[in-house]
């Protein structure tokens, strides 16, 4: 454990731009987010006066509580659970409703906070993270439903090369623990060269890297707890990386030494090969990234600030 915190909300946050910080995402600002409703295949059916609407078709990773769900163009509720087919909305519908499109927020842009613009960025509708405004102790989060993703293509240059350093902060949830990547180097010629942390099968966590040559080094450790948000901090120092979950180390020295490793490609909610793969089933809500080696002592000041920044507690 890196050392014990006494976190206060009434603590001023102190923004994290430590130098080498070239991304910085934070889905709680509703400015840096570029988002519109697009219509699902499910439609839904409701009875006005009550609180239920049936899907057609099977809604679980796409609809999740404390979403807005737009049915029938124009009427917007609040989810509160659901139980595929059925979805629960705190309010009461309006009116009735038989086999209406029903559509929810997906987000084409986040914008860098870095100043350095390295937005992330999907145009395809369909695999756009979908938005939930209130899911992070009454923050938002972008939502991956199994098929979703963005690039931050401008961070991609990080990781090309042999023995980079870079650290990255992230704070994820995952719903099922099946190859599910939080974050990934790639290339989109072939299918090698990749680093990656993600919720590993069964139930633990897995850092992995591949050179240009198909070699792959793959570390993996600790214990997923399902539904649950948490600060990630990967520390690369090249060769080797630390991983920690919530200040507390996972991963020790995991074993990252490849030859070169070429990287064009950023990809937040994926993995990257020439094509996306293990695409997340949960939630993003951070993503800060260095392109250097951290130290303790400046690991420890961001997972202070993103503790405070989210209310995510940690020892």
């Amino acid at each position: 454990m890196l050392k014990s915190l006494s976190i206060k909300r009434e603590v001023p946050i102190i923004p994290p731009f430590l130098s080498g910080l070239r991304l910085y995402l934070d889905s709680s600002d509703s400015t840096t987010i570029t988002k519109a409703y697009q219509n699902l295949v499910a439609t839904g059916t409701g009875t006005v006066g009550t609180n239920t609407i049936t899907a057609s078709g099977v809604v679980t990773n796409l609809i999740q509580p404390g979403m807005k769900l737009r049915i029938s163009g124009t009427d917007i509720y609040t989810v509160a659970s659901v139980a595929t087919p059925v979805i629960t909305t705190v309010e009461l519908l309006s009116t009735s409703y038989v086999a209406q499109i029903m559509a929810v927020d997906r987000v084409s842009q986040w914008n860098d906070k870095s100043g350095f613009g390295n937005h992330a960025t999907q145009g395809t509708a369909l695999i756009q993270l979908i938005y939930n405004p209130a899911r992070l102790n009454g923050q938002a989060v972008l939502t991956g439903d199994g098929a979703s993703y963005m690039f931050a293509n401008g961070v991609a240059s990080i990781m090309s090369g042999s023995d980079k350093a870079a650290t990255v902060f992230s704070v994820t949830s995952t719903g099922v623990v099946t190859s599910n990547v939080m974050y990934a180097w790639g290339t989109a010629a072939v299918a090698t060269g990749a680093m990656q942390l993600k919720y590993q099968n069964p139930s633990n966590f897995a850092v992995l890297k591949r050179d240009d040559a198909n070699l792959l080094k793959n570390t993996t450790a600790g214990t997923s707890v399902l539904n649950t948000h948490a600060i990630f901090s990967m520390v690369n120092r090249g060769i080797a990386a630390n991983v920690y979950r919530n200040n507390t180390l996972i991963i020790p020295n995991a074993d990252i030494d490849v030859a070169t490793t070429t990287t064009d490609r950023f990809v937040i909610g994926a993995s990257f090969g020439g094509s996306a793969g293990q695409p997340l089933n949960g939630d993003i809500a951070r993503f800060l990234v260095y392109n250097r080696e951290f130290s303790i002592p400046e690991i420890i000041i961001v997972n202070r600030f993103l503790a405070q920044n989210t209310g995510i507690l940690i020892t």
